[in-house]
């Protein structure tokens, strides 16, 4: 089941209170400021839930990453490590690859899919202690 934390136009966080994940939902045009403004919320809802896992679906998604995948990999992923976060599933956007937002990034574990249920699926194996390794 999924309990919505916060709803804008363009970003959708809700806790999937089955898994105790979060599931970070991008819909439509994104940009630098909309990409900001949705990683502050999920930093915000990550120590209030406590989760260790999230799953971003930026499959509905419309560009707003390239400005700040630096930003992204060096400094917000790692922010979400220190947060307890050790996987991130996350869905690629039809015009974007993820893959060049999280390529500097060593922690947390980042899997890469272009489909939710694979997606869902990797992050169900996930145990808190023991991260596998994302398909190839």
């Amino acid at each position: 089941m999924l309990h919505i934390l916060s709803d804008t136009i363009v970003f959708v966080l809700s806790h999937d209170t089955h898994n105790n994940w979060l599931y970070a939902k991008l819909v439509g045009p994104q940009d630098a400021d909309s990409s900001l403004a949705s990683c502050n919320t999920i930093k915000l809802f990550v120590t209030e839930i406590k989760s260790t896992k999230i799953l971003c679906d930026s499959s509905e998604a419309i560009d707003g990453w390239s400005d700040i995948e630096y930003w992204v990999s060096q400094q917000f992923l790692p922010i979400l490590f220190d947060q307890g976060i050790i996987a991130l599933a996350w869905v690629n956007a039809k015009d974007w690859p993820t893959r060049y937002v999280v390529q500097h990034s060593t922690h947390p574990r980042v899997a890469i899919f272009d489909d939710v249920e694979f997606a869902y699926a990797w992050l169900k194996t996930v145990n808190s202690r023991i991260v596998p390794s994302p398909p190839k």
